[in-house]
């Protein structure tokens, strides 16, 4: 994210989802910042999340909106893939990526998949869930 004066402008970078799909993340605040995990309801996309993003940028954490498979500005999924666990395995793919354990705040549908990514995966992939 770049920093103008006190504009603060998002951008948009493509993360691994499961299989060869990419999914679209916006990034709030420097790379170097505590990550926060940005996961929308069923028929959202990222931009649900930008005022809370964009504040909690500006207090020191690194927001990360995700467009979840087959909205906004993600992949859609070959053969019409949408079942939980697909969209469970993309949202443990993205934590997985980032250097350090992210804080999920999930919505609706994604406060659904983080408990799924946290009751069966091996390892806990989140600092902590606000579902």
């Amino acid at each position: 994210m770049t920093q103008t004066g006190s504009a603060l402008t998002p951008t948009v970078q493509m993360h691994p989802g499961r299989g060869d799909l990419s999914l679209a993340v916006e990034h709030y605040g420097p790379e170097s910042a505590p990550p926060l995990l940005f996961a929308h309801g069923f028929g959202q996309n990222r931009h649900a999340w930008r005022g809370t993003a964009t504040q909690l940028a500006t207090e020191g954490w690194l927001g990360m909106a995700i467009d979840g498979r087959g909205h906004g500005d993600s992949d859609w999924a070959p053969n019409g893939h949408y079942e939980m666990e697909h969209f469970a395995e993309d949202l443990a793919a993205i934590a997985r990526s980032l250097p350090e354990k992210p804080i999920l705040i999930g919505a609706s549908m994604c406060g659904l998949l983080g408990l799924l990514v946290e009751g069966e995966g091996q390892e806990s992939l989140f600092q902590a869930m606000v579902l």
